[in-house]
């Protein structure tokens, strides 16, 4: 508990030791697993990277809801992609991911009373593996999915505001970290939205965990909250204005296309954008969701891969008998570790935020990456901790955690030379063209494209399972982005869908086009193999309306 940031720093040797132990063993899981195919990077993580970077986010367009999704962060994995060989890439990933798990650790060694020294290292690591072993961390490692990446800065801020954020003691200096928490938190949320939840998490748990302090003035917390609002402000605005500034512009929304009920974009319909399979229904199923981690629950509940977890399920119902000693405990004035309260509170505010904005699993990953060691806290809170105890609840942490498997995947190939296995090259003799993209996911292709290429798509409608609202891009998005070019092109048009002998998946997609006089010649198709799935690059034609119904 007395161990400072400060401190550690000052013993460069064992802190690095544990960072590199736990690189070396999320990098080998990773590489185990192998190369990540999610559906997600072949759709838009590899491709809004290059858009952004090469200036034609708002040019091209792909018209769908994910078009204009997290281009900075995106262009992370980019660059790794196009100047790494694919093992390469995922170790990167998966080294960064490393960190939080080397923190998880650090905070279990500091939070967690022990007499016995070999306790200290096992209690710790049993907390660590079973971090690593969560639903979301475990089918992430390596990829980009970008969940458990952000989670590294959103675990960052905690570990330093549990040890130097004034919680617990306040030193001299305490002000810093809450600065440089806010500056970690804001960058996570504002490269991923979602993580705008841990910063109200943070925000709620300082206030009530302040504020139950007798020993602390009413000023004082009215500036620590101030503080870390406004580094965390700061820094979300900063990091988000390259992108916001550019949709704002061009839509008339910053966060096109969602939260159009606010902006009222004319681009897109004017509601708020909520995939709405994941949300409750009712408040029992609000209060039994953790329960349902429990069971290897399955699509559509949670997220679309299989997962479970026990230890979400087991907090809610340790809470309420932490919540009475605490407050039982005040009351008498007893003595709190204040840093054991923070911690929970964080985690339960964090929680409900998450159930009421989103309720799609993957979006706690750093709640997930916690839930070892808050369980652990609370359950050593509730009993008198001894060795054998702590030691049992290590073991029966670990048991947990290896108990949930197998978890669901996101989608891995074998390693090869390439990463999506084409190269510019390939392309080279579709310059000047227009690309009328007719299958989803296949933005990775996009990048491998040469630059002078146009990149348009018929835009996408959504319809989500018990909604009763159609989420769409509307007519002017769809005439200017569109009908426009494709009316103006001069040159070569193609089509780029995905390959099957008979054409029956790129006739299907091909239909869509039927309203805007395009004709593809289906008998003239390239096609590209690549290490997801064949892809076909067809020419096509503008015809008549005259032409078209002499057909």
């Amino acid at each position: 508990m007395d161990i400072k940031i400060d401190k550690l720093v000052s013993h460069k040797p064992s802190l690095l030791a544990i960072l590199v132990f736990f690189s070396v063993i999320v990098d080998a899981i990773a590489y185990n697993l192998g190369e990540d195919m999610n559906w997600d990077l072949q759709n838009y993580h590899f491709y809004n990277g290059y858009a952004f970077l090469h200036g034609t986010l708002i040019k091209d367009s792909l018209g769908t809801v994910q078009s204009y999704l997290d281009p900075i962060l995106n262009s992370f994995y980019y660059l790794l992609i196009v100047h790494l060989p694919p093992v390469m890439v995922t170790i990167v990933i998966a080294s960064i991911q490393s960190a939080s798990i080397a923190m998880i650790f650090m905070m279990a060694r500091q939070l967690i009373p022990y007499e016995n020294y070999k306790l200290k290292i096992l209690v710790p690591f049993a907390i660590a593996v079973a971090a690593i072993f969560g639903p979301v961390f475990w089918s992430e490692i390596g990829t980009t999915m970008g969940d458990t990446l952000l989670a590294v800065p959103i675990i960052s801020a905690i570990y330093l505001l549990v040890f130097n954020g004034g919680i617990d003691e306040r030193v001299n200096g305490y002000r810093k970290y809450l600065i440089y928490a806010g500056l970690l938190i804001g960058f996570s949320a504002g490269l991923k939205f979602t993580n705008l939840v841990y910063a109200v998490g943070v925000f709620a748990s300082m206030a009530f965990t302040l504020l139950l302090n007798k020993g602390v003035q009413r000023r004082t917390i009215i500036g620590d909250l101030f503080i870390f609002f406004l580094a965390t402000t700061v820094m979300f605005i900063v990091t988000y204005l390259p992108v916001g500034y550019t949709l704002f512009r061009h839509f008339g929304n910053p966060i096109f296309p969602y939260y159009n009920n606010i902006f009222k974009s004319e681009y897109f319909v004017k509601v708020g954008f909520h995939d709405m399979r994941w949300f409750p229904r009712t408040i029992i199923q609000y209060l039994d969701m953790p329960f349902r981690f429990m069971v290897n629950q399955k699509y559509p509940f949670g997220m679309e891969i299989s997962f479970r977890i026990y230890f979400f399920a087991f907090i809610e119902i340790l809470i309420p008998l932490y919540a009475v000693k605490v407050a039982l405990e005040i009351v008498r004035g007893y003595k709190q570790n204040w840093s054991h309260i923070f911690l929970v509170l964080f985690f339960a505010f964090s929680f409900i935020v998450w159930e009421v904005f989103f309720s799609y699993y993957r979006y706690i990953a750093a709640l997930e990456l916690l839930s070892p060691l808050v369980f652990v806290i609370i359950l050593i809170e509730l009993i008198k901790p001894n060795d054998f105890r702590v030691g049992m609840a290590g073991l029966f942490v670990i048991l947990c955690s290896m108990s949930s498997f197998p978890h669901g995947g996101w989608g891995r190939v074998r390693f090869s030379s390439q990463y999506f296995g084409v190269t510019s090259r390939q392309f080279h003799s579709f310059r000047n063209s227009l690309i009328v993209v007719g299958y989803t996911p296949i933005g990775f292709i996009i990048p491998y494209l040469p630059l002078s290429d146009k990149i348009i798509e018929v835009p996408a409608t959504y319809d989500f399972e018990n909604d009763l609202d159609s989420y769409h891009f509307t007519e002017p998005y769809l005439k200017k982005y569109f009908i426009s070019p494709l009316d103006s092109w001069k040159g070569s048009i193609y089509f780029l869908t995905r390959y099957n002998k008979d054409f029956n998946i790129a006739k299907l997609n091909g239909k869509k086009l039927n309203p805007y006089n395009l004709k593809i010649h289906y008998n003239k198709c390239q096609e590209i193999i690549t290490n997801s799935f064949p892809v076909a690059i067809c020419p096509a034609n503008k015809i008549s309306n005259v032409a078209r119904r002499g057909e």
